[in-house]
């Protein structure tokens, strides 16, 4: 007998479930086979793999923006702060898209996306 608030049913006889004790028995913590963990330990080591991948990018190029742009130091600081705020923009939109649409799909498909170019 549950020390909550509990009724009998009269045509069963049995006690009837306080709203409490089906929200607490609702919950039921979800398993995955050991090929989908690894396979999700994959595919997100992939994305941040990327994402660390296209944030570095432009580092090789600086000398080399800095020499075929004649721009000084400072000023290549402004170009590289423009293209990270751009990432993050871009990353911060990718981020509500794949809340709204199916996070697995937009996963997918962004990663093959950006495998392709």
């Amino acid at each position: 007998m549950s020390t909550l608030s509990s009724t009998t049913d009269i045509s069963t006889g049995k006690e009837a479930a306080s709203s409490t004790d089906l929200a607490i028995k609702a919950y039921v913590r979800p398993t995955l086979r050991r090929a989908h963990k690894h396979l999700l330990l994959w595919l997100f080591c992939g994305a941040e793999f990327m994402d660390a991948f296209i944030a570095s990018a432009l580092f090789p190029a600086i000398n080399v923006l800095e020499k075929d742009l004649d721009i000084s130091d400072s000023d290549i600081t402004w170009a590289f702060s423009a293209y990270s705020a751009t990432f993050a923009a871009f990353l911060l939109i990718s981020g509500r898209v794949a809340d709204v649409y199916s996070a697995r799909e937009f996963t997918l498909k962004s990663t093959a996306l950006s495998l392709v170019y």
